[in-house]
C-alpha cells in the first residue's frame, strides 16, 4: 500500500541512515588527532634544541671525577663507608659529598 503524498516523505534524506553517528566518530577522531599533533608539536622545540649543555650530567661530568678520586676507596669491600660507583649509589649522598668536598674533608 502506498503512503499518501507528503512533500517531505518522498524525498530521500540527504545522508544515509546512521551517517550522523559516523560523522561524530570521524569528528572525534579528528579531535583526537589534533590533540595528539598539538602534544607532539609542543615537544618539538625541546627535542630540536638538543641536550642542555649548561647542565652537568652524571655520566659526562660527575662520574669521571668520582672514578678518578673516590671509587678506589668507595666501593664494596673497601674502606669507604658507602659505594659511589653508580648514580643510584651516589644520589642519596649528594649533599654529604658536596659538603665534604667543600670542607676539603674528601678526598683525603
Amino acid at each position: 500500500m502506498r503512503r499518501p503524498y507528503n512533500r517531505l516523505s518522498n524525498l530521500d534524506p540527504p545522508f544515509p541512515k546512521g551517517f550522523g553517528s559516523c560523522l561524530m566518530t570521524q569528528a572525534s577522531r579528528v579531535i583526537r588527532l589534533a590533540a595528539a599533533t598539538a602534544a607532539i608539536l609542543s615537544w618539538a622545540p625541546t627535542v630540536a634544541a638538543g641536550p642542555n649543555l649548561d647542565q652537568p650530567t652524571f655520566v659526562d661530568d660527575v662520574a669521571p671525577i668520582l672514578h678518578a678520586n673516590c671509587v678506589s676507596c668507595h666501593q664494596p669491600d673497601e674502606i669507604g663507608p658507602m659505594s659511589l660507583r653508580t648514580y643510584r649509589e651516589v644520589r642519596p649522598w649528594a649533599r654529604s659529598i658536596a659538603r665534604a668536598v667543600e670542607n676539603r674533608d674528601m678526598p683525603p
